[in-house]
């Protein structure tokens, strides 16, 4: 039960991290914030019911988490990724965890490469509304490619693969 009330509230901030994402190439900090603040009364409540060694509920999601976070720091300083996106990759690796990390991150690549693809895609099939100049502004805003959607995807598929809460699936551990 608190597992599930703290996905539903996570896809809940995934879903409005990407719509933002999209409308606006911005990602508020509250959203990260709130991720964050999820998985703390979550990991209390865990704490309250059941024996979760400390390792497991803080140690290795903060360590996982911070990793990422310093990475995609890096990513951010040389303009490949935005910081939006470093804090709610970061905030959703507090849920993946080492375990999960890396296959969230693979679909979340995947995801993202085929968002950048569809977008390159319409760019190319829908000219400028001035046919004999390039509408660079417009061009630059399409090529920026909204990863807040990319992480909302591995968002809902690491919800489903660890909890089956997405379509009340049965997935083993």
């Amino acid at each position: 039960m608190i597992d599930a009330g703290a996905s539903a509230l996570m896809l809940t901030i995934l879903v409005v991290a990407g719509w933002t994402d999209i409308r606006s190439r911005r990602i508020p900090n509250i959203l990260s914030i709130a991720l964050v603040d999820i998985f703390i009364l979550r990991g209390l409540a865990l704490m309250l019911v059941s024996d979760v060694s400390l390792a497991v509920l803080w140690v290795w999601p903060l360590v996982t988490a911070g990793g990422i976070f310093l990475v995609g720091l890096l990513m951010f300083a040389r303009g490949i990724i935005g910081g939006g996106d470093v804090k709610l990759l970061a905030a959703l690796a507090l849920f993946a965890g080492p375990a999960f990390i890396l296959p969230t991150l693979f679909v979340m690549s995947v995801a993202g490469g085929l968002i950048a693809l569809a977008m390159l895609i319409r760019l190319r099939l829908i000219p400028s509304k001035d046919s004999t100049t390039p509408n660079h502004e417009a061009s630059a805003h399409a090529l920026k490619v909204p990863y807040g959607l990319a992480i909302m995807t591995s968002g809902f598929w690491l919800t489903w693969t660890l909890h089956g809460a997405v379509l009340g699936a049965s997935v083993a551990h």
